[in-house]
C-alpha cells in the first residue's frame, strides 16, 4: 500500500522488507521526481540476496537545495523471483511496489 510523507530532513530512512515463497533474485529501489519526464528513474538500490527473505534500510537522501520549492518524488521497491529449480540469472517474475510520494522541502 501506498503511503504520502513530507520531509525537510537531509535523509529518509527506508526500510524494505520482502517475505516470498519463492527465491528473491534481486531487489532494486526506483527514484523519480512526480510529473517529471525529463529525469529519468534513478536506480539507488541494487542487491542479489537469492534467499526467500530480504531485509534493509536504504538512506534516500533529499534531493531539494537549500530555498527551493518543495518536490514531490516517487520511490518504488522492485523485486525480482525465481522458482527453487529456476535459473537465478534469468528471474521468472518481478514486481513493483506500490509508490511512497516524498514531498521534500528544503527551507
Amino acid at each position: 500500500q501506498g503511503q504520502q510523507i513530507a520531509s525537510s530532513a537531509a535523509t529518509a530512512e527506508a526500510l524494505i522488507r520482502i517475505a516470498a515463497g519463492q527465491f528473491i533474485t534481486r531487489v532494486e529501489l526506483w527514484a523519480t521526481r512526480a510529473g517529471d519526464e525529463a529525469i529519468p528513474y534513478q536506480d539507488l538500490l541494487a542487491a542479489e540476496p537469492v534467499k526467500t527473505f530480504y531485509d534493509a534500510s536504504v538512506s534516500i537522501t533529499n534531493p531539494v537545495a537549500p530555498g527551493a520549492t518543495d518536490e514531490e518524488w516517487l520511490y518504488y521497491v522492485r523485486a525480482f523471483f525465481s522458482s527453487p529449480h529456476g535459473d537465478p540469472a534469468h528471474p521468472e517474475d518481478a514486481l513493483w511496489s506500490s509508490p511512497i510520494w516524498i514531498t521534500w522541502s528544503n527551507p
